[in-house]
């Protein structure tokens, strides 16, 4: 289940009234944010409205912003590195010193809360995933797709 959420408008309450009959099924979640690029509120906002309104999400990614405040990219909290999306094509370089202590908060949380519970987890239902999802970059896409590939088939 895809719940595609803008930066600009939140979670409606018929949105949230899906996602619980969603969840109540145990079928995997993804919760995709939008309009991160030109918006006040950021990922890290509606993650914590999902939070409190839908249920606890995992975040295996993280926005990455360049200097100006638009995002660029992702950071990978498990793989520790940064998917920059800046030019045209992916470009995956290890996070450095001072982006890993940023992040390390957030990665011992992901890993203990989700990671631990192993790789299967998310294709059985039992967290959702939230994941940025840019408009003018094309950041989230490739994660998306590595996400739904380890769904099963049926």
């Amino acid at each position: 289940f895809l719940l595609l959420v803008d930066a600009h408008t939140g979670v409606s309450k018929v949105m949230i009234e899906q996602w619980q009959f969603v969840a109540e099924r145990q079928l995997p979640r993804i919760l995709l944010v939008q309009g991160l690029e030109d918006a006040e509120s950021d990922f890290d906002d509606l993650v914590l409205i999902a939070n409190r309104v839908l249920e606890k999400v995992a975040t295996p990614y993280l926005v990455i912003n360049d200097e100006a405040g638009a995002p660029i990219g992702l950071v990978d909290l498990k793989a520790q590195t940064v998917r920059n999306y800046q030019d045209s094509n992916l470009q995956i370089s290890p996070c450095d010193d001072s982006l890993i202590d940023l992040i390390d908060e957030f990665r011992a949380e992901y890993l203990e809360e989700f990671d631990s519970l192993g790789e299967t987890a998310f294709a059985e239902g039992m967290y959702p995933i939230a994941l940025p999802f840019g408009i003018t970059k094309p950041f989230g896409v490739t994660e998306l797709n590595q996400i739904l590939a380890t769904l099963p088939r049926r």
